[in-house]
């Protein structure tokens, strides 16, 4: 199995980057690779020898058409990402950011009847208000619309007609931005899954090759069978790069690691990147 979209708990993920390896030495993956949102910091902490079958790369939140999606770049230089992430984002701009959206959630909630205590939040990490928040909700009402916290992300805090929507665009890079940036890191870009945005997946698409991406995200738990099969032919007819992906964010989600993809389909040219490397690659 294969799965290049993990989450630590330095990300929106709940395992601490020590407990993934060792997991990850207990079952191991073909590849893998941990996306932390906006910054790579998990790999200031993974000893790197001895794991050949980790690629380097992070997720960033990216303002396109007045909708949130994400950019995955992979095989990045860690370290210049990680200098750039504490310029542009230092701790107290993060939890002046969180304490805002939690402040705004909190009172909409109540608005609708829920008493929220957020004494014993924290405020470190960029999404965590969301994370939180939505916590206590589920905790107190489990038929709560949005029955995951990406819904809620997706459809609510994203959604404009939503009102639970908040603009979150300071924290985010536009389109050209984001692959710039993972360009100037020697890295590839990838759409993540469009299927997980539920929208206009053919748009999606036409902004692949219009803003120079290297490639998209074909398997994902938000991806069907026949839907990660077109994700492929767009890849292989356009000369795209093929990425595989859980979205794997801890042990008590819903969502497990690890994707299994048949040999065949990995020995589509748009896979070699991941089965070939050490290789010149046409």
């Amino acid at each position: 199995m294969i799965d290049l979209r993990i989450s630590s708990i330095l990300g929106d993920g709940d395992m601490s980057v020590f407990r993934l390896i060792e997991t990850l030495k207990e079952n191991p993956l073909k590849y893998f690779s941990i996306v932390d949102l906006n910054h790579a910091l998990a790999y200031r902490i993974i000893e790197k020898e001895g794991l050949d079958n980790l690629i380097t790369g992070a997720s960033f939140k990216v303002s396109y058409k007045d909708e949130i999606i994400h950019i995955l770049g992979y095989d990045i230089d860690t370290e210049a990402l990680n200098v750039l992430y504490e310029e542009k984002f230092p701790i107290e701009v993060i939890e002046k950011g969180e304490r805002a959206i939690s402040n705004f959630l909190i009172k909409v909630f109540q608005e609708d009847g829920y008493t929220i205590d957020d004494s014993d939040f924290r405020f470190d990490k960029i999404g965590v208000a969301i994370e939180q928040v939505y916590a206590a909700v589920m905790y107190m009402n489990p038929q709560f619309e949005y029955r995951t916290l990406r819904d809620f992300k997706n459809h609510g805090i994203n959604n404009q007609s939503s009102k639970y929507y908040y603009n979150t665009v300071e924290t985010c890079f536009s389109v050209n931005e984001a692959v710039a940036l993972i360009h100037s890191l020697n890295g590839k870009a990838f759409l993540a899954c469009p299927f997980e945005y539920r929208r206009d997946v053919a748009g999606l698409l036409e902004m692949v090759i219009e803003h120079n991406l290297d490639g998209v995200e074909v398997f994902h738990a938000s991806s069907s069978q026949v839907n990660s099969m077109k994700l492929i032919e767009f890849c292989i007819m356009n000369k795209k790069l093929a990425s595989i992906g859980s979205g794997f964010k801890g042990s008590d989600q819903l969502i497990p690691w690890g994707v299994y993809v048949d040999e065949q389909i990995l020995e589509l040219k748009c896979f070699d990147w991941i089965m070939k490397r050490g290789e010149k690659n046409d």
